[in-house]
Order: structure tokens, then C-alpha cells, then sequence
């Protein structure tokens, strides 16, 4: 599993924790989790499913980079982290190893106080408690439900765009841009905005993004089950 672009099971989580403990002096079952990283990696074209990603709690996604190359989209909230990114890519630039086909990668990283919340109540404060079976299904169910609440759009082929659309379509999606011309320019807004839905509304992701979810959904029910 090096790089953490294989993917596993919840047995082996076990068997992986328990040959640590005998590696370790002290019992890994008792350390103390503070910070914690829940991820599944799939068969995907990692650049057009984080390309689609738009906003998630009203935020849009930042773009991560590796050696000044974008290869991926992240989500800074409070505690914790969303994102999204081409792990074969990654796989290459970091460890030099060269998986051959193209891999998504999709994770949830954050402080345990995240997990811990109200709204996740996970109840995660040792190693112990990431590998109870009813704790590691709510972080399964944490992992795939957040996906669904990030907002997705299809992207443009800007090759068919006149100059004037271009800029339409680059000043409607990027959020500051669009805020100030909504709150300083409402008229040119309301304008614009009714170009720029007329070009997005030939646009269905539907099929890739339900795809996608499948994927994600069936490798985490996998490893859970397994």
C-alpha cells in the first residue's frame, strides 16, 4: 500500500495495526489521535472529476500543486480538509512509481475534534477507536456523504467560445469575480449570468458525476464489508 493508492480492507486494517503494535514499544492501541485523514482511491480521469467541483458550504475549491503543476482541488474549512487530486501523478512525483493507469484519489483530512463534532459524532480518541467497526462505517458514511454536498458543473469546451464568452464563463466562475460584479455591476451581472446559464445548460455531467459516485460508494462499501 505504498503511497496509498491500493486499495484495502477493514480485516486489513486489523492485521496492519496488529503487526505495528508488535513493532512499536508501547501499545499503538492506546495512542492518542489527533489528527486524522479518511481517503479512497479509484480508477477514474482524476482531472475531470475535480474540475467539475465548484463549491462546497458556499466556498469554492483551491487548486493543489506538485512541482507547479495543478493536479488536484481542495476545500479549506474549519478543522478539516476536502479534497481531490490524480494520484497516479502523485504516485510519480513523490515515490517514483509509476502505477500505469489513472487513479483518484478522494479524501476527507481534519483534526479529530472535526470527527468528533455533533454532527459526525464518531468518537474517535485512540488508535482503538479507528479500528471498531461501527466508528470506521461512520467514517465511511462521513467520506461519501460530504462528496455528494460538493456542488459540480460541467466544464466548457472553450474552444467553441467567442472571446466574449470566454471571459463570461471565467468571470461567472471564479467566486470573488462573480460576487463583485453581482454587488457592483447588477445589471451587467443579471446580463451575463443569463449568457452564461444559456451555455451551461446544454452541458450534463449527470452520467460522469453519478459514475463517479458509484465508484467511490462501491470501492468504500467494499473495503467496510471485506
Amino acid at each position: 500500500m505504498n503511497n496509498n493508492y491500493q486499495t484495502f480492507s477493514y480485516s486489513q486494517v486489523l492485521d496492519a495495526f496488529s503487526k505495528l503494535n508488535q513493532l512499536v514499544p508501547f501499545n499503538i492501541y492506546e495512542a492518542v489521535v489527533t489528527r486524522l485523514a479518511v481517503g479512497v482511491v479509484i480508477e477514474e480521469d482524476a482531472q475531470k472529476a475535480y474540475n467539475e467541483w465548484k463549491f462546497y458550504m458556499g466556498k469554492p475549491p483551491k487548486p493543489m500543486y506538485e512541482k507547479n503543476k495543478i493536479y488536484g482541488s481542495k476545500f479549506h474549512l474549519n478543522d478539516y480538509y476536502i479534497k481531490a487530486y490524480d494520484k497516479t501523478f502523485q504516485a510519480q512525483c513523490k515515490d517514483k512509481i509509476n502505477i500505469g493507469k489513472p487513479y483518484f484519489r478522494y479524501e476527507i483530512e481534519g483534526k479529530t475534534k472535526f470527527f468528533n463534532n455533533k454532527t459526525n459524532n464518531v468518537g474517535i480518541t485512540t488508535v482503538a477507536d479507528l479500528i471498531d467497526k461501527i466508528k470506521y462505517k461512520k467514517l465511511c458514511d462521513i467520506l461519501i456523504n460530504r462528496y455528494q454536498k460538493i456542488e459540480k458543473e460541467a466544464q466548457v469546451d472553450l474552444s467553441k467560445l467567442t472571446i466574449k464568452e470566454k471571459r463570461i464563463v471565467a468571470s461567472m466562475s471564479d467566486f470573488k469575480i462573480k460576487e463583485s460584479i453581482r454587488k457592483q455591476h447588477p445589471h451587467t451581472y443579471k446580463k451575463e449570468r443569463k449568457i452564461y446559464l444559456k451555455l451551461m445548460r446544454d452541458l450534463d455531467n449527470t452520467d460522469f458525476q453519478n459514475k463517479v459516485f458509484y465508484k467511490l460508494n462501491t470501492q468504500i462499501q467494499s473495503s467496510l464489508n471485506n
